[in-house]
């Protein structure tokens, strides 16, 4: 059902944004897919090219289309030894993008129960875009097996900054391992909530005293009264 939507939505993209000779098909245009790969010649491949952003809401439908079936099926040659990586950064631009219909397209795959890499990238452009309409798949996420996934999901969450998620929240980062509280500090930071200081103490107490720095960034920047927000 969700190929045959992005199929539908490929059909609805306007020939006028396709640009130059490329015809009706922007998905398969040289505009769209010569973007797309600027990021994967990137040194930093999470930068988006201007000519990708530039294309606004008509690249969501072949953004979301990569993200799920890998670049190939747009005959992107670049990814057909890196699929993982074309549908990481599908997902990454999409979230760059800032728009309703990415947004609405990044909640609908937080619905669908991605896992691995391709679902930490997902989290990672939730607690940038932070869509209050992504709560309810966040929080069944608090819950995951994969402690990288609570914690990310935990971020989030933190990012969309409901007070009334606290609870929630400070039972999943009691459970977390050591290697993801420095996360789940910055989580509470977005959250903004001076009720997190006694629980980013008891967190804080479980690393070494050399690892222990971002947690207590963490904690004296809300007790200031100046915490960091999502960018």
């Amino acid at each position: 059902m969700r190929i045959l939507a992005a199929a539908i939505l490929l059909a609805t993209v306007p020939a006028a944004v396709a640009g130059g000779s490329d015809g009706p098909d922007l998905c398969r245009g040289e505009t769209f897919q010569r973007a797309f790969a600027d990021g994967l010649d990137s040194m930093d491949y999470l930068s988006v090219s201007k000519e990708l952003l530039a294309l606004g809401d008509a690249a969501v439908p072949c953004l979301d289309l990569v993200a799920h079936q890998g670049g190939t099926v747009l005959g992107i040659s670049r990814c057909e030894n890196n699929q993982a990586i074309c549908r990481s950064w599908a997902v990454r631009a999409l979230a760059s993008l800032k728009s309703e219909a990415a947004d609405r397209s990044l909640i609908h795959m937080l619905r669908e129960g991605l896992s691995g890499p391709q679902l930490y990238g997902l989290l990672t452009a939730m607690a940038s875009r932070h869509p209050a309409a992504a709560r309810p798949s966040l929080l069944k996420l608090l819950r995951a097996p994969d402690p990288g996934v609570r914690s990310r999901a935990l971020l989030a969450l933190g990012a969309i900054g409901r007070k009334n998620d606290f609870d929630e929240m400070a039972r999943c980062a009691r459970g977390l391992p050591s290697a993801e509280l420095s996360r789940a500090a910055r989580a509470f930071e977005f959250l903004a909530d001076v009720r997190a200081v006694p629980l980013l103490h008891e967190l804080a107490s479980r690393l070494a005293e050399s690892s222990r720095g971002d947690i207590k960034g963490s904690i004296s920047r809300l007790e200031v009264g100046r915490p960091l927000r999502p960018e």
